[in-house]
């Protein structure tokens, strides 16, 4: 059995949690005996020197989609022998358009991972527009963005999903979601009678699994993406400005880059805030082994890594409750905290007292035993089970 694991940008282990994730099923596959090939179309603007478990070819274009890189990528299936093509950007139309044209001319099985949130692009979100840190031209983006999410323009954007998620569901062999929480969602947006495709297997541990305790620093981490719209980092600077004079032996260190470092870095001014480092992209779990704390401010998620990585090293999260699979992960009050969505205020609350609290080493001990159920070996397993049931199924056919 051979994979082809494929997105648009390359699979750099370094750059964003989808990544990441793959790398990491890749050297779990590998473990296991499965052949692993890794297809890309552009390299990250972030990229920087890394090792992967398997060859990774680049398609010709850096185009989501264009004949030059079907027929690329149909030549790479018929030279390695691939059996499945697993589609890790099935957000995107043009993508999968290309990989259904692929399997079409190969007749390789398809599979498709939904990595967001189904409803992430029809749920009203006001969150959007903010004239203190982003240029007149992407306030206006952000407001139509937010129309079309409301009445009655909302419909275009429910049948533009439709349309989507019907798309991948009937040219898929199998469609994967990230919880089990997506499933009735996902078939109420796309209109389905049956689900029969419809799998949820959980993203893995990027890093092996050791149950053992870690020694804290009193800091707080926040590690991710710095995008606006969907990340929202600045929140961690607005909780931090409300609780720093009260949590004055504890700092706050912000790893990760993207397009809203440089507004970041200017909030942090005008606040006046004391004891925050942002460190850029840098390997994280140094600073998840260190770190007491990791705060998660998004909008949206679909299975952030970031938040089952920092609790496998003992951090302690607190996070917005505004996404359904974040309650696979966090019980509240028990391996970290859920606060209300996008409540500043009681977060950093949050954030002060649990920093004050005596249980904050159980807490720890907490998250690093109820994320051993993400652990490769056992995800691989379901992932291997997965492409041989649809194998078996392909012969019987």
């Amino acid at each position: 059995m051979k994979i082809a694991i494929c997105s648009v940008q390359e699979f750099n282990p370094t750059i964003g949690g989808i990544e990441r994730v793959s790398v990491a099923l890749a050297e779990g596959l590998v473990k296991a005996g499965t052949e692993v090939v890794f297809v890309s179309c552009r390299k990250s603007p972030y990229s920087k020197p890394y090792e992967l478990p398997a060859k990774q070819h680049f398609l010709p274009s850096p185009l989501d989609y264009c004949q030059e890189n079907v027929d690329a990528f149909a030549k790479i299936i018929k030279e390695e022998n691939v059996d499945i093509v697993l589609n890790q950007n099935s957000h995107s139309e043009l993508y999968n358009r290309m990989c259904m044209e692929v399997k079409r001319l190969t007749g390789v099985i398809l599979v498709s991972v939904f990595h967001f949130t189904p409803d992430m692009r029809i749920k009203g979100n006001r969150h959007r527009v903010n004239f203190r840190y982003l240029p007149l031209k992407e306030n206006i983006t952000g407001v139509l963005r937010d129309v079309a999410t409301r009445f009655p323009f909302r419909y275009v954007t429910m049948h533009s999903q439709h349309r989507l998620f019907r798309n991948l569901y009937f040219n898929s062999d199998s469609v994967v979601l990230l919880s089990n929480e997506y499933k009735p969602l996902y078939a109420k947006i796309a209109g389905l009678k049956e689900t029969d495709k419809l799998v949820a297997i959980n993203n893995m541990l990027s890093f092996p699994y050791e149950k053992c305790i870690y020694n804290k620093k009193k800091q707080i981490l926040f590690c991710g993406r710095l995008l606006f719209h969907q990340k929202r980092p600045d929140r961690v600077l607005q909780a931090w400005s409300l609780v720093q004079d009260r949590m004055s032996d504890w700092n706050l260190v912000i790893v990760g880059d993207g397009p809203f470092r440089t507004q970041m870095q200017q909030l942090s001014v005008r606040l006046s805030l004391q004891r925050v480092e942002f460190v850029g992209f840098k390997d994280p779990v140094e600073y998840y082994k260190e770190s007491a704390i990791l705060c998660m401010t998004s909008n949206y998620e679909g299975w952030p890594m970031v938040l089952a990585e920092a609790m496998q090293y003992g951090c302690v999260p607190v996070a917005f409750d505004s996404f359904k699979s974040i309650h696979e992960i966090i019980q509240d009050g028990v391996n970290g905290f859920l606060i209300e969505p996008f409540d500043i205020k009681a977060y950093a609350e949050k954030v002060a007292s649990i920093a004050n609290d005596e249980m904050l080493h159980l807490y720890s001990e907490n998250a690093i035993s109820s994320v051993e159920k993400f652990s490769y070996e056992n995800i691989v397993k379901q992932w291997i089970m997965l492409f041989e049931s649809l194998i078996e199924q392909r012969k019987r056919s």
